[in-house]
């Protein structure tokens, strides 16, 4: 979805070649590890390219190789977990990155104390400001009406997806 909507901006989109760890013993971890490695050499490429002052992940795989370069570049790098749980990648580019920003304080355990900055949850200031009924009326929907927006990210958003649909009343 990136891949259309970025570059129709008018920004510059690229993309490293990577795949995420599976949780069980797999062959296809080692080929996540090669693909680790091999994309670090192109991702440090881009960000002497690029220049950028600062680079931000929120985890996944997908940040790892970009923000793992950017430590051996000297450019200053910051995680945000927003999670409950410390991801996989957001532990290993702990100790490399020059800060953790956390949402929940619980998750700090997980990363060096003495990076962990809690932030929160980043946000528009549009969303702050909104009234409680305004999005349901934007979709239609009655505020009168109870009406439940279930949605996640990260590892548990199947489930969830999955507990809802079984849940609902058809």
């Amino acid at each position: 979805m990136e891949s259309r909507i970025v570059p129709a901006t008018g920004l510059k989109f690229a993309t490293l070649d990577l795949q995420g760890f599976k949780r069980s013993l797999s062959l296809s971890n080692f080929t996540t590890v090669r693909k680790f490695l091999g994309s670090l050499g192109e991702a440090k490429k881009l960000l002497q390219d690029f220049q950028p002052d600062i680079v931000v992940g929120t985890g996944g795989y997908v940040s790892g190789a970009i923000l793992f370069a950017a430590t051996r570049l000297h450019i200053p790098t910051v995680i945000h977990e927003s999670n409950s749980v410390a991801g996989v990648t957001n532990k290993f580019l702990s100790h490399f990155v020059d800060r953790v920003a956390i949402v929940f304080p619980e998750v700090a355990k997980a990363f060096p104390a003495n990076k962990v900055v809690v932030t929160g949850n980043p946000r528009a200031q549009q969303v702050a400001g909104l009234k409680p009924n305004d999005r349901l009326r934007d979709f239609g929907l009655d505020p009168h009406i109870r009406t439940l927006l279930a949605f996640g990210g990260s590892r548990g958003a199947p489930r969830i997806n999955d507990a809802v649909v079984a849940a609902l009343p058809i």
